[in-house]
């Protein structure tokens, strides 16, 4: 499964995009507030369940945010046993 999320800010300077998932790492000349472990513990969680999450800047201006899952398709009558 491929969750995408993204708006029409100004995106992420490109130096700081590698460090977006570091503890603590806030972008420089943003707003105070926060403690900078959000999207460290997201990236943790969803890497807990063999996913990946990445961020991005969009061509257009915005940031963009990738989350793949993988998802197990069973069969039917599998599905209808166990929900």
């Amino acid at each position: 499964m491929v969750i995408t999320v993204q708006d029409e800010g100004s995106g992420f300077p490109p130096d700081t995009i590698p460090h977006l998932f570091e503890k603590f790492y806030r972008v420089p000349g943003t707003r105070p507030g926060g403690t900078g472990l959000g999207l460290s513990i997201s990236k943790g969680l969803i890497e807990s369940m063999q996913g990946t999450l990445e961020a991005d800047n969009r061509p257009a201006g915005g940031a963009v945010f990738t989350v793949r899952l993988p998802v197990e398709i069973r069969p039917k009558e599998l599905r209808d046993e166990h929900g």
